[in-house]
């Protein structure tokens, strides 16, 4: 671990190794790890260990109400309603708070003295991996590890990462060299946001990200002309962007079912979406917290009597 001087406060690991064979399509894997800690603590610092680099693609971890437990959770978990638990209808039960990617310079994450992460008491910890066969078998244990913020008070800046997910009623057809694809997440709230990751897959063409403020003012955040696959990183702001209430992001991308997109695994199929790097999704990956100050204000206007 690069966090904690290398001896993090806490570290939870997969219940057990997975094995990976040589080659054959692997459904995204859930391992569920029970926590029973009875009281909030801060994450300070957080940090995603892959066990076996060369077969994990991406990983994502979460933490989830321990009410939602299955009742065996010693074996890899799968399926749509792990996805929908984490990602989709039920997100608010589920905490992103780590993720790798090759490429991603945050695997690793320490956060400013007066921000942190919260795990919440009675939730576990729950991995999301994808595994990738490189043609000889191989076991993967990965583990996150976390260290605690020291200070009893709690943070002024509550750290969230969230991942908006595009709704998945697309599709590619054969051949196709610019479908477009857009989706806006919104925010209640007033948010700071601190880093931005866009993601697709191997038919990931370019994608751009703009803020979009209430009076309707557009600001470009991130482009990606050249989408690629292999290298998907997560964009630090040099300077924290502030979006008032009742902002959103934009978020437009283009996937390339052609033969000159050098990734595409098979340019005549019919593309839909999928867990697949041979299927399609478009993803937005935001760290952000909400800015208190800015809400105070908000609501002294709400209370504040209006002079006749």
């Amino acid at each position: 671990f690069a966090i904690g001087g290398g001896r993090p406060d806490f570290v939870a690991d997969m219940p057990r190794p997975f094995h990976v064979p040589a080659s054959e399509t692997i459904d995204y894997q859930y391992f569920w790890v029970p926590n029973d800690f009875a009281a909030d603590r801060y994450i300070q610092e957080v940090e995603v260990l892959p066990g076996e680099r060369r077969v994990v693609h991406h990983m994502q971890v979460f933490l989830v109400e321990k009410k939602l437990r299955p009742k065996d959770v010693s074996q890899p978990l799968s399926g749509a309603w792990m996805m929908i638990t984490l990602n989709g209808v039920g997100g608010a039960q589920a905490r992103r708070i780590a993720s790798y990617t090759p490429g991603d310079q945050l695997s690793a994450r320490r956060f400013a003295s007066d921000a942190a992460m919260l795990f919440p008491a009675g939730y576990d910890v729950v991995f999301e991996v994808h595994y990738t066969p490189i043609d000889e078998p191989a076991d993967d244990r990965s583990s996150v590890g976390f260290v605690w913020r020291t200070d009893p008070t709690p943070p002024r800046k509550v750290i969230a990462d969230q991942l908006f997910i595009r709704p998945r009623n697309f599709e590619i057809g054969p051949h196709e060299p610019q479908v477009r694809s857009e989706f806006e997440p919104y925010f209640k709230q007033s948010v700071v946001l601190l880093d931005i990751r866009p993601h697709m897959h191997l038919r990931g063409g370019d994608a751009r990200v703009a803020a979009v403020f209430p009076d309707g003012r557009e600001q470009t955040l991130v482009t990606v002309p050249a989408f690629d696959f292999n290298w998907q990183r997560r964009y630090l702001f040099r300077e924290p962007v502030r979006l008032p209430a009742g902002s959103s992001l934009r978020f437009i991308a283009h996937w390339d079912n052609t033969r000159l997109n050098p990734n595409n695994p098979e340019p005549g199929g019919r593309v839909f979406f999928g867990e697949a790097s041979e299927d399609e999704m478009s993803n937005l990956g935001v760290t952000y917290y909400v800015d208190e100050e800015a809400e105070a204000v908000a609501r002294r206007k709400v209370a504040s009597p209006v002079a006749k």
